[in-house]
């Protein structure tokens, strides 16, 4: 799902390890891709991963976003007792440094999946990157860990000023909508405010 006052989808690419898409903004022309990753268990495998985002980008040459679940740490610290350096470590962060991406700082956490037992396994295998050029279009972007309700992997939320509604972004909550009188004495610039309001999300979903 993604706004579609915001975003146009051009062009969707699925690969053994992606979902790639190709979006033009609406408001300002700015196209830009999204890819979204389930990388392979194992590490021997996650070479072909690389060359298949490699290949994609080089297809479309525009500005990127790459989100999702990577299986696998970039550094040992990004999993819980982690001490060695791997070459499939060493071989995520050449893919980074190859395409000039920034790797995003988490907020709110260091691990982004657990096992969830008494003695948990822990790491940080779901993160988010970006080109320079979108970062430049779409600026202060977040990345935040959010609470995990069931599954093994925490839910990241991504906000970036200037998708949709700038650097400050509006909330709405649903619990005024009960306050007696509020829709009379409250309005959003002549639009009926609805019976209930669903939470926006500034990065669409890959």
């Amino acid at each position: 799902m993604w706004d579609r006052r915001a975003l146009e989808k051009l062009e969707v690419l699925v690969g053994q390890f992606s979902v790639s898409i190709r979006w033009k903004g609406l408001g300002d022309g700015f196209i830009w891709a999204c890819s979204g990753v389930y990388g392979p268990n194992d590490n021997i495998l996650s070479g072909q991963m690389w060359d298949e985002l490699m290949g994609i980008q080089e297809l479309w040459e525009v500005s990127w976003c790459y989100i999702k679940d990577f299986n696998i740490v970039r550094f040992p610290s990004e999993r819980l007792g982690g001490s060695r350096l791997t070459p499939a470590m060493e071989s995520y962060s050449e893919f980074i440094e190859e395409l000039s991406l920034i790797d995003l700082p988490l907020e709110g956490g260091s691990y982004t999946w657990s096992s969830g037992s008494n003695q948990p396994s822990m790491s940080r295998i779901d993160r988010v990157l970006v080109s320079h050029d979108w970062e430049d279009h779409y600026p202060d972007v977040i990345q935040q860990l959010l609470p995990r309700p069931i599954s093994d992997h925490f839910p990241i939320l991504v906000e970036a000023g200037g998708i949709l509604r700038g650097k400050s972004p509006f909330r709405f909550e649903n619990m005024w909508l009960k306050t007696d009188g509020f829709k009379d004495r409250f309005s959003l610039g002549g639009i009926d405010i609805p019976s209930q309001v669903l939470p926006v999300s500034y990065l669409p979903r890959c």
